[in-house]
């Protein structure tokens, strides 16, 4: 979209519609900052916050990156009073899907992911570096420089000419972006100056997984945190069979009773085919004290998708498109476009709603209130395509 387009766009979205964003621009919800806001299925998140491992099943386009996102989420804000470190761990792309991956290898990757971690969380509270003595410094110090993907100094040069956590974010994990206190930007550059000038120390020569757990000892006896939550994403991006899949998690699954023990409890987000394969192998890991969420959805629900999000863009103004419509558009139009969708998915209902806005820009431009033809176009395309 040009950018004369592109502002004509949200000018129409905010001063005639009273959207402060389009809140379907985005199919792909590890991109959508605000997403943590508009969730849908509150009663299910219960059961992932907390400290005991937490098995999510749903279909692609199902919900699980949105609930990952929200427990993130939780996790940063110290959402109840607590303080839990979020690992976002999206697996890397296997060798060989038909073999399991080389255990070194794969947990250097978490380490790296880790680090990136660690330095967000750093940036978005830079006391909690500041405050430490002068040991933990150094191993906090020798942590991200052993193993963040690029030098520490490329990240804190980021840092210093932006003044806020946005870079480390937006490169690691755009929906981190926006988290209420940020921190000044004279804070910042005091927590760059600290990182430059603390001592690196001696190189541990342990194996990645010796380094991961001194990492999560780190954070729980000098950093402040009560559990680290290892939240396991995006395992069928590169791989769709499931019994691949389950070859590629096995350093995980094989680890989830001993880590619990050490305060770090993993949060799985996983394709809802991977479930008989994992009670089959080894059930033991969804019972207690596992939690297990089976994510489905109907149209009551998709319908509620819609309106959370017309709801936050609008803040709090309005949530259903009866309100931005000319009157030809009857009540429950949400309802109607979840009813139609298939598979009845949020990725669908969203990919729906897309259309009806393109259907209106096309007919008349970024002009106007939608109109009920904008829906019956929107509706003829989706049954055709």
């Amino acid at each position: 979209m040009c950018t004369t387009t592109a502002l004509r766009q949200q000018s129409w979205l905010k001063d005639e519609l009273g959207l402060r964003f389009d809140p379907f621009e985005c199919l792909d919800a590890a991109e959508e900052p605000y997403l943590p806001a508009c969730l849908v299925g509150h009663e299910d998140f219960a059961a992932l916050w907390g400290d005991w491992p937490s098995f999510l099943f749903a279909p692609p386009g199902g919900g699980k990156t949105a609930f990952r996102v929200r427990l993130a989420r939780a996790c940063r804000v110290a959402q109840d009073g607590r303080r839990v470190f979020p690992l976002l761990f999206l697996p890397p792309r296997p060798v060989d899907p038909q073999q399991p991956p080389e255990e070194n290898d794969f947990f250097a990757e978490l380490l790296s992911q880790a680090a990136l971690a660690l330095l967000l969380e750093l940036a978005y509270r830079p006391e909690c570096f500041l405050n430490l003595e002068v040991t933990p410094r150094q191993q906090v110090r020798l942590f991200l420089e052993q193993n963040l993907p690029a030098p520490l100094d490329y990240y804190l040069a980021q840092l210093e000419e932006s003044g806020t956590p946005e870079p480390i974010a937006r490169g690691f994990d755009p929906t981190a972006v926006g988290l209420p206190n940020e921190p000044s930007p004279k804070r910042i550059s005091f927590l760059c100056a600290a990182l430059r000038d603390t001592p690196v120390g001696f190189a541990s020569l342990a194996e990645p997984l010796a380094r991961l757990e001194q990492m999560v000892r780190l954070l729980i006896n000098h950093l402040g945190y009560q559990a680290v939550y290892l939240l396991v994403d995006g395992v069928d991006n590169y791989v769709r069979d499931p019994a691949a899949i389950a070859r590629q998690l096995q350093p995980l699954f094989t680890r989830v009773r001993a880590w619990q023990e050490q305060a770090l409890f993993v949060k799985f987000f996983l394709p809802d085919e991977l479930r008989p394969l994992i009670e089959k192998g080894d059930q033991s890991l969804l019972t207690p004290p596992s939690k297990v969420v089976i994510i489905t959805w109907h149209a009551a629900m998709l319908a509620q998708v819609v309106q959370e999000r017309l709801r936050l863009a609008s803040e709090g103004g309005f949530d259903s498109f009866v309100a931005i419509s000319t009157p030809d558009v009857a009540d429950q139009v949400e309802l109607r476009l979840a009813e139609v969708v298939h598979p009845a998915l949020p990725r669908e209902v969203i990919r729906l709603v897309q259309r009806v806005f393109y259907e209106h820009t096309r007919r008349v431009g970024p002009y106007g209130r939608l109109e009920q033809q904008d829906f019956e176009a929107a509706l003829r395309w989706y049954a055709h395509h």
